[in-house]
């Protein structure tokens, strides 16, 4: 076979497990040595299992039953995305021939949003710990950090956002004698000094000493991790590919290696290999938005286009109050000239809680660009042109207040002051921020009925007005219906938590901190309310 064309293949036993990835010669090589049986099955990515027996015949024949199956599975995917039920909310987009602007192309008119500022990858989740809820599970690979009480405090203040003071504790450790926990230490030092870019010289090396010495697989395998990581965030080299090759060779089932490596690929623009480590990625974790993010951006670029828009798609789906991905969702459809479904996307991107992302970062040791709100300020601006006068000013207004801005504020009142119910929802929430509680009768007067129309957050604002002033049962009852309404919502669930707990409720504001830790492992209030009772 053409090694061109040599594609990255997975077994599963007969047990169910998943082994890989290979390519061919080592598949054929495991099979002469009896290492996985000819009745195991095997499939290249993006492709279904077959037996390995096809092994036993020549490449050419191999080659052809692989092509064939992938015509069923491209013919499978048009009959379930046709038969898919579609959201109201998202619906699906008019896909016309391949002819538009690029991704790339479209960022460069609107703002480097993508492919922009570095870093941080959110430094705070490596607590993520296997989570069952419903179909869902969430499932996040740790640093070894066995037997060490003093780590245990170091990964908890991470978790809760308490970076600045890690260090500081990881940096007065270091300078002792002899630290009993060397080297295990040195990961999250190091980690901390990347994700903030800070000294990143003595991060590398601190890692590469490291490396240089004899130590367990448990230790080298993040250490290449966070090397890779701090390779790719600096735009370096090969952007960290070896280093997650060695991670991988360390320890074959690292989520997170297998997704930078992914990254790493598609900033080299080989699209083929960054789908397939994408799609490893997703076999550990196969909930996880960034997964799926990215793996739209591959497939944009690979021209499959149905295929980016499910993985788009997916991604809002599995985090509804996660902006960046409606943001590359909307990016995506302008690409395809598809300005109708680029605008819908971000309605309901900007009826969504806007703090969710700051308070819940991406997973530890996932590399993902610094969110930047001027950019997405610039998408918006750019795609909802020609939208209706109050969208262009709530949404900007909302975008700025990302960044502590406020320039649409005077606008925002004027449409409020006309009836415009978004906008009375959009101040009578600063209001509540502000402490600033003279006008909550008036609005609320006015905010009555049904608010379905602007999402669960709308329900959760009016809930925390009434409570203010004192209205329990109006506040039990909109908290109870924005449950109802989205069972899984951070923002609701923590509001009624503040609620329940200033009425002398404990335990029951403890099961709802239960509740968001369960659907949102890494939401920093949580974490911090759960251990701190």
């Amino acid at each position: 076979m053409n090694p061109k064309h040599n594609r990255l293949w997975l077994v599963r036993t007969r047990s169910g497990e998943i082994l890989g990835p290979f390519d061919q010669a080592e598949l054929k090589d495991h099979l002469d040595r009896d290492l996985f049986d000819p009745m195991d099955e095997i499939a290249p990515s993006n492709a279904p299992w077959m037996k390995a027996d096809v092994l036993l015949t020549t490449d050419e024949e191999v080659t052809r039953t692989s092509t064939r199956n992938q015509t069923v599975t491209q013919t499978t995917q048009t009959i379930d995305t046709a038969m898919a039920h579609v959201r109201p909310s998202l619906p699906e987009p008019k896909l016309v021939p391949p002819t538009p602007m690029s991704i790339q192309t479209l960022q460069s008119k609107v703002a480097p949003f993508i492919m922009g500022s570095l870093l941080i990858l959110g430094i705070w989740s490596l607590i993520m710990q296997s989570h069952n809820v419903g179909s869902r599970e969430r499932r996040i690979r740790s640093e070894n950090r066995a037997g060490s009480e003093f780590l245990a405090t170091i990964y908890s203040l991470i978790n809760r956002g308490e970076t600045t003071i890690a260090l500081n504790i990881l940096t007065k450790h270091h300078s002792d004698a002899k630290p009993t926990d060397y080297p295990a230490y040195i990961i999250p030092m190091a980690a901390v000094l990347i994700t903030h870019s800070q000294n990143l010289g003595l991060a590398k090396k601190l890692l590469t000493q490291v490396l240089s010495e004899d130590h367990p697989a448990t230790i080298k395998a993040p250490v290449h991790r966070w090397l890779g990581f701090l390779m790719l965030s600096q735009g370096e080299g090969d952007m960290g590919e070896n280093h997650f090759l060695e991670a991988l060779q360390l320890d074959p089932k690292d989520a997170a290696a297998r997704f930078n490596l992914g990254r790493a690929y598609l900033k080299q623009e080989r699209f083929i290999q960054s789908l397939d480590y994408l799609q490893l990625a997703e076999l550990e974790l196969p909930d996880l938005w960034i997964v799926h993010i990215y793996k739209g951006r591959a497939r944009s670029e690979l021209g499959h286009y149905q295929q980016a828009e499910q993985s788009f798609r997916k991604a809002v789906e599995l985090d509804p109050d996660r902006w960046v991905s409606y943001i590359y969702y909307a990016l995506f459809a302008a690409s395809r000239q598809d300005t109708a479904l680029a605008q819908t996307i971000l309605r309901q991107m900007i009826l969504r809680d806007p703090s969710y992302e700051q308070l819940s970062p991406p997973p530890w040791g996932f590399f993902h660009e610094k969110t930047n709100p001027l950019e997405y300020l610039s998408v918006y601006t750019h795609l909802m042109n020609g939208a209706s006068h109050p969208e262009r000013i709530l949404g900007r207004h909302l975008i700025q207040g990302l960044s502590g801005g406020g320039a649409e504020s005077k606008g925002v009142r004027e449409l409020a002051s006309h009836g415009n119910r978004f906008a009375q929802l959009v101040l009578l929430r600063e209001d509540l921020a502000s402490g600033s509680l003279k006008d909550l009768t008036s609005t609320l007067e006015v905010l009555h009925g049904d608010l379905r129309d602007f999402g669960t957050l709308a329900y959760v604002t009016r809930a925390q007005a009434q409570a203010s002033l004192g209205r329990k049962n109006d506040a039990e009852n909109d908290f109870k219906f924005a449950l109802t309404l989205e069972p899984s919502s951070a923002i609701a669930h923590w509001a009624y938590a503040e609620y329940l707990s200033q009425n002398g409720r404990k335990p029951e504001a403890e099961s709802q901190i239960q509740q968001i830790l369960n659907f949102h492992p890494n939401y920093i209030p949580a974490l911090v309310a759960a251990t701190n009772p």
